[in-house]
């Protein structure tokens, strides 16, 4: 829609639906103000005018937002001008005043329209927003929680961490603050979900951020830290949890007002396909009553179907010419050169569809009815004869179909995405869901492998030998993982083809996403540089990130658009485990996954 903003958050654009609807709502008090004009003045031309004059100040009422996307408030200043003028008409008795007053209907049906397109746009619009939004709150909210647990990990270990090491987790500790704050004021807006969990969990992060260097060295302190650490982890992820499910709702809603949309489109197009049935054609009457209606829909289906109704009438007025005078000639048994009876000496009973051959009658400045033709009706074929009303009443029905088609299509497409954004928020939540119960299940096992294990000669007293092949709750977590980077990738590609725009507008969850990119992930264990690592071989401090765990991003300002710059690192932190993750490029398109640190700038296919 022109005159929208190009990056507006799903609060703008709620608040655009809520100004359209406004102006929508004046609209039609002028129209209903209007038609009540048009039936006064067969009696009083005088009372028509007042009556008129307050569809002006109507129209004028819908127009005095200056926010109005440009299309609406074209349509609203053209509808202003003809009420203006209709109501001068009236007040000075003209004979015009009749055309002037059908026309500033045909105007304010065209504004109300405009409006309803506006206002559809807008809400569809600001629930995909929001499911983008959402979406990466949710992911900034595990990633802080994934460093929350992995400092609770750290502090229950072995060994007590270095002064390095506690001013980096410090550093963590104030992002995952911020991270919880700017999530629960971005979301404000969005759902009525309590924001005290996430509340509670800056709380608990900004103390534990204050405390961290006096537990250092005390096993006890070091303990209830890590204790304080979980619970910040479990209240970030409670509310991860919750957001997803406000994700699955919007996105539901979504996928009903986009088909409350297409099925009103799907209506309107088969009526017009009745309209242009050959085989039923429909009168000039049928086709206006249609016009007004698609008007009020879709202004451009309108239009073509306004000037199929003009060319309709003309051609029902030329049919009935010659039974208002003498019988037409058969066969060339009468004269050619007499009244009002074409001179060419063609046959002139019924218009003649053929291009390319002479029309039954002599084109005349104005049609039969003595309208003006449409300044957009081509009133001439390719050769520069003139067309005939029937011709052009085929040609403009068409052309509604046609611009009836287009829109259908544009609706089927945008329906598809947003099941598909259904689809993936459901594969979503239960992929989280998955990641959180085999985390667990791999950590029982380890543990119960690190107690019951048989040893592997001295050099590794007190460790399990290692297991070359993954267990079934490893497969299980890889699985899951890939799923829910799935997720959170489709879920913001999706959201930018339907919304055309790639930069979340919601500030606070923006600066949200872009702090949680540079949460690093588990590349350096922040136990002692003695301390074994929980599992297998970890990198020493300062060794090279582990080989399948993606490197950590750069704070860049895609880190705040709505598709994720780092997905599957973001999936293995949820996991908590270095995992074999696929880092071809081809693997990576095939399971609709970006390359780290980038969109692979395709959204997925729907389910």
């Amino acid at each position: 829609i022109d005159g929208f903003k190009p990056e507006l958050s799903s609060e703008e654009y709620n608040k655009i639906a809520e100004e359209v609807a406004e102006a929508r709502e004046k609209l039609e008090e002028a129209e209903e103000l209007n038609t009540e004009a048009i039936e006064t003045a067969e009696e009083s031309t005088e009372e028509a005018a007042v009556t008129e004059a307050q569809a002006e100040e109507s129209v004028n009422e819908a127009g005095e937002n200056e926010n109005l996307p440009e299309d609406v408030a074209n349509a609203i200043e053209n509808a202003a001008e003809e009420v203006a003028e209709a109501t001068e008409e009236l007040q000075e008795g003209s004979e015009e005043s009749e055309d002037a007053l059908d026309e500033a209907g045909e105007a304010i049906s065209e504004a109300i329209g405009e409006a309803e397109i506006a206002e559809e746009e807008a809400k569809k619009n600001a629930l995909a927003a929001k499911v983008g939004e959402l979406n990466r709150a949710v992911e900034s909210l595990e990633r802080a929680a994934a460093k929350a647990r992995e400092t609770a990990e750290s502090l229950n270990e072995d060994g007590s961490p270095t002064e390095d090491q506690v001013a980096q987790a410090q550093d963590d500790l104030n992002k995952i603050e911020e991270i919880a704050n700017d999530v629960a004021e971005g979301i404000k807006p969005l759902s009525d979900e309590n924001v005290e969990g996430l509340q509670e969990a800056a709380n608990e992060a900004s103390e534990l951020s204050e405390n961290l260097p006096m537990a250092a060295g005390d096993e006890e302190k070091e303990n209830d830290a890590a204790k304080q650490a979980e619970t910040v982890a479990e209240n970030l992820e409670n509310a991860a949890n919750e957001l997803r499910e406000e994700l699955l709702a919007t996105a539901e809603e979504l996928v009903d007002e986009v088909q409350e949309q297409l099925d009103e489109v799907t209506d309107l197009k088969s009526d017009v396909a009745m309209a242009n049935n050959p085989e039923t054609p429909a009168t000039a009457e049928q086709i206006e009553d249609l016009a007004d209606r698609a008007l009020e829909e879709i202004p451009s289906v309108g239009e073509a179907l306004q000037e199929a109704a003009d060319a309709a009438e003309a051609a029902e007025a030329q049919a009935d010419e010659p039974a208002e005078n003498a019988a037409p000639p058969e066969d060339g048994d009468e004269p050619q050169d007499g009244g009002d009876e074409p001179p060419t000496g063609d046959e002139p009973a019924e218009p003649n569809n053929e291009p390319g051959d002479e029309p039954a009658d002599e084109p005349t400045d104005e049609p039969a009815d003595g309208t003006e033709p449409a300044d957009d009706m081509p009133m001439e074929d390719g050769e520069g004869k003139p067309v005939d009303p029937e011709t052009q009443k085929a040609r403009q029905l068409l052309r509604a179909e046609v611009l009836a088609d287009i829109k259908e299509e544009i609706l089927e497409d945008e329906l598809a995405a947003a099941e598909a954004l259904k689809a993936l928020a459901e594969q979503g939540q239960e992929s989280a869901e998955q990641i959180a119960e085999a985390r667990e299940a791999v950590a029982e096992e380890q543990a119960e492998a690190a107690a019951n294990a048989p040893m592997n000669g001295d050099m590794n007293e007190g460790q399990p030998m290692e297991d070359p092949h993954p267990s079934e709750a490893e497969e299980q977590l890889l699985d899951a993982v890939i799923d829910q980077a799935e997720a959170l990738a489709g879920i913001g590609e999706l959201v930018e083809a339907l919304t055309e725009q790639e930069e979340i507008a919601n500030q606070p969850i923006k600066d949200a996403a872009q702090l949680a990119a540079t949460l690093a992930p588990m590349d350096t264990p922040m136990d002692a540089g003695d301390a074994e690592p929980a599992e297998g071989e970890g990198p020493e401090p300062g060794d090279q990130p582990m080989a399948n765990t993606p490197p950590a991003p750069l704070p860049t300002p895609d880190a705040g658009n709505f598709v994720p710059t780092s997905p599957l690192e973001t999936a293995q932190m949820m996991a908590g485990k270095e995992l074999p993750l696929p880092t071809d490029p081809a693997q990576l398109a095939e399971n609709g996954l970006p390359m780290n640190g980038e969109s692979n700038g395709e959204a997925p296919e729907g389910p």
